[in-house]
């Protein structure tokens, strides 16, 4: 635990009751592998988090405990924020339910909805499952079933390549859209010459 930050959790936090203890329990992870969360609020106030965890059992076979690592998204939410493609494209990061782990200001307008704050312990809820066109969301459907590759969309009566790719370790995808009239301005230019 962050020990500068503890005093940001209330003194009836407990631990075993937490979804980065109860996933990997022997009830919940029969397999004895290391599981990950979702993201969610980190209770002491570092921002998003997802923690992996994994069992801990002794030499007799019986269950000990869980270790845990809470590793922080809003480094990695910065960087993809920064991303840049074409003139006004841009990168998202979803998890396996397709929740908003990552997505600047752009994505959101482009989008139509608003920004989400996630209350302490709390995950993400605003996905893009159900949203869009019928070919953005096939493209969401493929992210969040592990698959890499690219496509064309309509969004907002508009043409947009989006590329996306598995991250597998922790389950989440990496997608980048930008306007097709963007990305082909070069090719055509150079074309017609």
């Amino acid at each position: 635990p962050n020990a500068d930050l503890a005093h940001n959790i209330p003194p009836d936090f407990n631990l075993l009751d937490q979804v980065f203890y109860t996933i990997a329990t022997p009830q919940n992870d029969p397999q004895h592998a290391i599981v990950w969360t979702a993201p969610y609020q980190d209770p002491a106030g570092t921002g998003l988090i997802v923690t992996p965890s994994m069992p801990v059992y002794d030499h007799n076979g019986q269950f000990q405990g869980v270790m845990c690592a809470d590793v922080q998204l809003a480094k990695i939410s910065t960087e993809i924020s920064a991303m840049k493609f074409g003139q006004t494209g841009f990168a998202f990061l979803l998890d396996p339910a397709g929740h908003i782990v990552s997505m600047p200001a752009a994505g959101y307008n482009l989008l139509g909805i608003q920004p989400e704050t996630v209350a302490s312990g709390e995950s993400p809820k605003t996905t893009l499952l159900g949203m869009g066109s019928a070919d953005f969301q096939d493209v969401i459907k493929k992210m969040t079933s592990g698959q890499n590759g690219v496509a064309s969309i309509n969004i907002n009566h508009s043409t947009y390549y989006v590329a996306y790719s598995a991250l597998p370790t922790v389950g989440f995808s990496l997608g980048l859209i930008a306007p097709t009239a963007e990305l082909d301005a070069t090719y055509i230019s150079a074309n017609q010459q």
